[in-house]
C-alpha cells in the first residue's frame, strides 16, 4: 500500500490486543527481505519522561541532554548513516507513549524524507501532537485495526485447536473476548491448561467455566487501573449484577461515577433513558472483578442488588433467577414464590442446574407438587430420568386439578417413553389416570396421551384415530398441540408424505424448545422432510438458523436436533467432514439432552 500510494508512514491504531504490533512487525520484517534497513522503538511509560528516551541508543554519551535540537540532529544523522543509501524503515510500538522529543524526531523523519515510519497507537490514549501529526499532516496513512468478526473468531480459534470446537464453546469464546485475538488466544490457552477445554472423540469441549488465566488478568487489571473508590464498587455491582438500570446505577454509586466510568470506556449506557441498561464495557472486566471479590464486600454488594431489583414496578424472569442466586451467595434464603418462580425461569433458561437446586429448596419447605414437577423437569432437561421418575411417583398423589395432571401426565411420558424407554409403564400410568376424573372432556386428554404413546411404538396404524380426534368438535388448544405430531407420523408413515409435510410445516415449533410436543414436531419435521426428499433447501436454512439461535439459548434439545438434521443433509451432499463434525456434536448435545430418544 505504502508504494502504491506513495506513502511517507503508516499509522495503526487500535485497541490493545488488536493485534497492531504484530502486523507492523510483519510489515517490518517484509521490508527487511525487501533490502530495507529497519530499525525498531519500543516506546514505554517509564521512558516518556526521559527526552529522547525511545532513541536513546542513538545518542552520544558525551551529548549535551539541553541542546535537545542537536539532539534530534543527531539522531536523525545516525539513522542516515545506518541506512548508507538504502531505503530506511523505522518501527515506533506504543507510539502514545513517546515523550515530545522523540515524537519530533519521528515525525521529522517522514517530514524530511529520511524514514518511512510504522507507528503504532492504542485506542483511548492520549498522544502527542507530533504523532497525530504524522497522519493529520505529514502524508502518513491511519488505519484503523478494528476486532474480529464471529466467523473470523471461529477461524482463529480452529487454527489454534486443528480440530473442531463445540457449538457453545465457540460462543463463549466470541462472547468472552469480543473479538479481541489477544483475548482470544488467552481464553483458549488459559482453558486448555487449566483442563477445562479437553478433546474428546475429536470434538474440543469445555467441561466447565474456566478461570481468567494470570496473564489475561493482568492485561485486564492494567485497563482499569486508576479507578477511584467509587467508579471501582459501581463496577463490582455491575459484574454481579448487569445490566442495571441508568437511574439505580446512579442511586447506588452516584452520577460522577457512572459519567466517570461511562468517559473511561469501562462501562456502556444503551438504550432509551431514563431507564438505558448500563453494562460492563466488556465482559472481562466482570470475570476479573468476580474472581478478586472478597467475601464481605460481595455480601454486600449483592444484599444491595436484591434491595434495588425487589423494588422494580414489574421483573422479568431473567430477575427471578438473579434475586434467588444473590440472596443464596449472600448466605439468605430466598422466600418460596421467588424459589418457585426462579426454578422454572432457571430451567427455560437452560441452567436446570440452578433450577433443581431452587426447586428442592423450594419443596423441603413447603413447595409442594409445582416444587416436585419443576424438579422432575430439572432432572429430565439433563437426562436423568430415574430422577425425574422417582420424584413423579412421589408426587402422584398430591395431583389436585386437571392441569396439574396434564403436567404430570405430559413428563412422565417424555420420562418413561423416551427416557427410559418402559412405554408399558406410561400405559400404567396413563391408565391409572384414566379414572381421576369423571369429567367429560378428561377423556379426551387421556386418548390422546394414549394415541400418542401407540403411535410411536407402532408408526401409521392410527392415522383414523387421530384424524377422528383432531376433527372433532371444540378440539382445545392443549389437545390439538398434542395430537398434530402424532398426525403427522401417523400421515407419513400411512403413505401420505405430502400431507405430512404440510402439516410439519405448519406445526413446526419456535425455538427454544419448551414442551415435548414441540420436540416431537421438530423431530418429526425432520423425518419427514429427509426421507422424503422434500423441502431440503427450507429444512437446511431454518436448521442453521435454529442451530444459532440454540447456542445463544442454550437450548440443547434445538442444538441436539439441529446437529442431528444437518449432518445428513452434509452427507448427501458429499460433504463428508462437515456431516462427521456435525454428527459428533450432535452425541454431546444429546448427551445432555435428549427429549426424543434420538441418542
Amino acid at each position: 500500500m505504502a508504494r502504491d500510494q506513495d506513502l511517507g508512514g503508516v499509522v495503526l491504531c487500535g485497541a490493545a490486543g488488536v493485534g497492531k504490533s504484530r502486523l507492523a512487525r510483519e510489515a517490518l520484517s517484509q521490508a527487511e527481505s525487501d533490502g530495507a534497513v529497519v530499525h525498531f522503538v519500543q516506546a514505554t511509560r517509564s521512558a516518556a519522561t526521559v527526552a529522547l528516551g525511545a532513541f536513546a541508543g542513538l545518542v552520544a554519551a558525551e551529548a549535551r541532554s539541553d541542546h535537545l535540537y542537536e539532539l534530534m540532529q543527531r539522531v536523525r544523522a545516525s539513522l542516515a548513516d545506518h541506512a548508507a543509501g538504502r531505503p530506511l524503515v523505522v518501527g515506533v510500538d506504543d507510539a502514545q507513549w513517546l515523550d515530545p522529543t522523540s515524537a519530533a524526531v519521528t515525525l521529522e523523519l517522514v517530514n524530511a524524507g529520511t524514514a518511512f515510519v510504522i507507528a503504532t497507537i492504542r485506542d483511548g490514549e492520549s498522544a502527542p501532537d507530533a504523532v497525530v501529526s504524522l497522519w493529520k499532516d505529514a502524508g502518513a496513512q491511519r488505519i484503523d485495526v478494528g476486532l474480529l468478526s464471529r466467523p473470523e473468531t471461529e477461524r482463529l480459534v480452529d487454527e489454534m485447536l486443528t480440530a473442531p470446537l463445540e457449538r457453545e464453546a465457540r460462543r463463549w469464546v466470541a462472547e468472552t473476548s469480543q473479538g479481541n485475538p489477544l483475548y482470544v488466544r488467552e481464553l483458549v490457552l488459559g482453558a486448555r491448561a487449566g483442563g477445562a477445554l479437553q478433546q474428546v472423540d475429536g470434538l474440543w469441549r469445555l467441561l466447565n467455566r474456566p478461570r481468567v488465566s494470570a496473564s489475561l488478568k493482568e492485561l485486564i487489571t492494567a485497563r482499569m487501573a486508576g479507578l477511584d473508590h467509587a467508579e471501582h464498587r459501581l463496577l463490582e455491582l455491575l459484574a454481579l449484577g448487569e445490566p442495571l438500570r441508568l437511574s439505580e446505577a446512579i442511586a447506588l454509586a452516584g452520577v460522577e461515577s457512572v459519567t466517570a466510568a461511562e468517559e473511561r470506556g469501562v462501562v456502556s449506557v444503551e438504550g432509551s433513558l431514563p431507564d438505558a441498561a448500563v453494562r460492563l464495557a466488556h465482559p472481562l472486566y466482570g470475570e476479573v472483578i468476580r474472581s478478586s471479590l472478597g467475601t464481605v464486600r460481595g455480601r454486600e454488594a449483592r444484599l444491595r442488588l436484591v434491595e434495588t431489583v425487589r423494588a422494580r414496578d414489574s421483573r422479568q424472569p431473567e430477575d427471578t433467577i438473579r434475586l434467588a442466586r444473590w440472596m443464596i451467595d449472600a448466605g439468605q434464603a430466598p422466600w418460596l414464590e421467588l424459589m418457585l418462580a426462579a426454578s422454572r425461569a432457571a430451567n427455560n433458561a437452560a441452567d436446570p442446574d440452578f433450577g433443581a437446586a431452587l426447586a428442592e429448596r423450594a419443596l423441603a419447605t413447603g413447595g409442594g407438587l409445582e416444587a416436585a414437577l419443576l424438579l422432575a423437569r430439572a432432572h429430565a432437561v439433563r437426562n436423568r430420568f430415574e430422577d425425574a421418575e422417582a420424584v413423579l411417583m412421589a408426587a402422584e398423589p398430591r395431583i389436585q386439578t386437571q392441569d396439574e395432571a396434564l403436567e404430570y401426565l405430559e413428563q412422565q411420558s417424555e420420562v418413561l417413553h423416551w427416557g427410559l424407554q418402559r412405554p408399558s409403564d406410561l400405559k400404567d400410568v396413563l391408565g391409572r389416570a384414566a379414572s381421576w376424573w369423571k369429567d367429560p372432556e378428561w377423556p379426551q386428554h387421556i386418548a390422546a396421551l394414549q394415541l400418542r404413546a401407540a403411535s410411536f411404538e407402532r408408526f401409521g396404524v392410527d392415522v383414523a384415530a387421530s384424524t377422528e380426534l383432531l376433527t372433532g368438535d371444540g378440539v382445545e388448544a392443549r389437545l390439538r398441540r398434542q395430537l398434530e405430531p402424532v398426525h403427522v407420523a401417523n400421515l407419513f408413515y400411512s403413505g401420505r408424505s405430502h400431507e405430512a409435510l404440510e402439516l410439519a410445516l405448519r406445526i413446526r415449533p419456535s425455538i427454544p424448545l419448551r414442551t415435548l410436543s414441540d420436540s416431537i414436531a421438530l423431530s418429526l419435521w425432520r423425518r419427514v422432510s429427509l426421507d422424503s426428499g422434500e423441502g431440503w433447501d427450507e429444512l437446511e436454512g431454518w436448521m442453521t438458523r435454529a442451530l444459532e439461535d440454540g447456542v445463544r439459548l442454550g437450548d440443547h434439545a434445538t442444538i441436539g436436533q439441529a446437529t442431528y438434521s444437518l449432518p445428513s443433509l452434509r452427507f448427501l451432499q458429499g460433504r463428508y467432514g462437515e456431516s462427521r463434525a456435525y454428527a459428533t456434536e450432535s452425541e454431546r448435545q444429546m448427551e445432555q439432552h435428549d427429549p426424543v430418544g434420538l441418542l
